[in-house]
C-alpha cells in the first residue's frame, strides 16, 4: 500500500510538472511571417515550412513569436534582429546565428539579446 501511494505521489508530481511546462509553451506561437505581430510579443525565428501560411514560395513564410510584456525585470531573450527592441528593454549584444531568423549564409548581426530593464 505505501510503495502504491508513493508512486500515485510520483506520478501527480510529474503531471504538475509536465502541465507547468506547457503553460510556459503556451507563451510562443507561430504565425505567418507577412502578420503583423500582437502587442506585447517579439518575433523570436523566422523560417520556411511548405505547409504552412498558404505561401510556401515565400521563404521565410512562418515566425515564431514569443511574449515578452509578462517577463520579469532582469530576463533576456533571444530575438530577431529586425525585432523592434521593445519599452523597457535594452539591447545587450548583436551576432551571428545561422540556425535561426531567416538562416543567413552570410555572416550578419540576425540575432540580438534584449535584457527587461523596466
Amino acid at each position: 500500500m505505501k510503495n502504491n501511494v508513493g508512486l500515485l505521489l510520483i506520478s501527480l508530481t510529474m503531471f504538475a510538472c509536465s502541465y507547468a511546462l506547457s503553460k510556459v509553451d503556451a507563451a510562443e506561437e507561430e504565425i505567418c511571417a507577412d502578420s503583423v505581430v500582437p502587442q506585447g510579443w517579439i518575433t523570436t525565428d523566422v523560417y520556411w515550412q511548405p505547409a504552412k501560411c498558404s505561401q510556401p514560395y515565400r521563404i521565410p513564410n512562418v515566425a515564431k513569436i514569443q511574449r515578452y510584456d509578462d517577463k520579469p525585470v532582469g530576463t533576456t531573450m533571444t530575438v530577431c534582429s529586425l525585432a523592434p527592441t521593445p519599452g523597457g528593454w535594452t539591447q545587450q549584444d548583436s551576432y551571428w546565428q545561422p540556425a535561426l531568423c531567416g538562416q543567413p549564409t552570410s555572416k550578419s548581426n540576425n540575432v540580438k539579446t534584449i535584457k527587461r530593464v523596466s
